[in-house]
């Protein structure tokens, strides 16, 4: 748990035996329940499917959720691209659990501000 401001968030860690599990049960709670979520944070780098790719899928499904793309690999990324795509922001690997937290807060906050 995260606290922040005196109110607790969850998180969700998943490791990698989990994944296709985990990916499989989020993607359809995700298209079952969108508004149930605050928030995606995905690697660029997966199986079947890219986190760019998956954003696109999950922005025509909810248009307004905040994304997060994590990616060890910021020569091949174009962040200005990336956000005018509809990717909040892009997060380095490895990051430091203050940068990670202070990303998903940010991203969150400027999604209210939108609504």
């Amino acid at each position: 748990m995260h606290k922040n401001h005196n109110k607790t968030e969850p998180v969700l860690t998943i490791s990698e035996d989990k994944y296709r599990q985990i990916f499989d049960n989020a993607n359809e709670a995700f298209e079952n329940q969108p508004d149930k979520f605050d928030l995606v944070l995905t690697d660029q780098i997966m199986p079947n499917m890219t986190g760019e790719l998956l954003a696109r899928q999950i922005l025509k499904i909810r248009p307004d959720i905040p994304i997060i793309l994590c990616t060890g690999f910021s020569e091949f990324m174009d962040k200005e691209k990336l956000r005018s795509s509809g990717i909040n922001d892009v997060l380095l690997k490895p990051a430091l659990k203050s940068k990670l937290a202070q990303t998903i807060r940010t991203a969150i906050n400027d999604s209210q501000k939108k609504s």
